[in-house]
């Protein structure tokens, strides 16, 4: 019997949850008519024509704002949050993560119909640590992380601490769905993040636990490093985890907002 990897188990732990962005998991290779394709293949150049397999195509889709930022990250979004998100979260409910090669994280979609992106990891058979699941991330995100900063002439700050606060609120997001220690699973999101720092992620931003309610578990919640420049709530602006709010801002419209969170978890 074949041993069930850690982002499978994760995956299965994970289903039914309101928020956990796992990519396709597939046993084998794809056949080529599916339309797969490994993202290290995806065509960086600005230039490149955007209706092939290349990131003007990602970058072209709509999104509702004319800056560049909210682009670069719907780009960056698009390419890397399930990779990320499942690496995180099998670190973080399983001890370990499963280990793959640059050619095994795939996409397809990427074009025309690149709004509808889909990410998939064929799943083999290595397990590693933090350090190693860092060490296998960041040759596959880094190259994304260039490529939109030159097409977009986003700041590496801001790209970078994407991963960073991808990964972190990971696992405390798990950690509210779950009824699971929050204070705890930051102490292991932050573990992870010095091991993507040690793998060569550069060191820009940092994010923070959040304390709304003294030591209550409902009132822990989390902080970006920098803001995602991705704003879509029009009625409040900011996210309520944005770092340019100051702390009593974010805790007066965390009071204001914890009714509907709450509800909102319960379904």
């Amino acid at each position: 019997m074949t041993a069930v990897q850690p982002i499978e188990d994760a995956h299965r732990q994970t289903r039914g949850l309101r928020f956990a962005p796992f990519p396709e998991l597939l046993a084998g290779r794809p056949a080529p008519d599916l339309g797969w394709r490994p993202l290290i293949e995806l065509d960086l150049d600005p230039a490149a024509e955007p209706d092939g397999f290349t990131l003007a195509a990602v970058l072209r889709t709509e999104v509702d704002h004319s800056a560049p930022g909210p682009h670069a990250v719907h780009a960056l979004r698009t390419l890397t949050r399930e990779l990320i998100f499942a690496t995180s979260a099998s670190l973080y409910l399983t001890g370990s993560a499963t280990l793959f090669d640059e050619q095994d994280w795939l996409v397809r979609h990427v074009g025309r119909a690149a709004a509808s992106t889909e990410p998939a990891l064929l799943v083999g058979t290595r397990t590693g640590d933090d350090r190693e699941a860092a060490e296998v991330l960041l040759p596959i995100i880094t190259p994304i992380l260039d490529g939109i900063r030159r097409a977009t002439r986003v700041g590496r700050r801001t790209l970078c601490s994407y991963v960073v606060d991808t990964a972190s609120f990971a696992m405390i997001n798990l950690a509210r769905q779950l009824g699971r220690d929050r204070v705890a699973a930051w102490s292991r999101a932050e573990a992870f993040a010095e091991a993507l720092h040690r793998a060569g992620l550069p060191r820009l931003s940092r994010p923070e636990l959040a304390r709304y309610d003294g030591d209550h578990q409902s009132g822990i919640w989390a902080v970006r490093g920098a803001c995602c420049l991705d704003f879509k709530d029009p009625e409040h602006g900011y996210c309520l985890t944005c770092p340019l709010l100051d702390h009593n801002e974010r805790t007066r419209r965390w009071q204001a907002t914890t009714p509907a969170v709450n509800a909102r978890i319960r379904r």
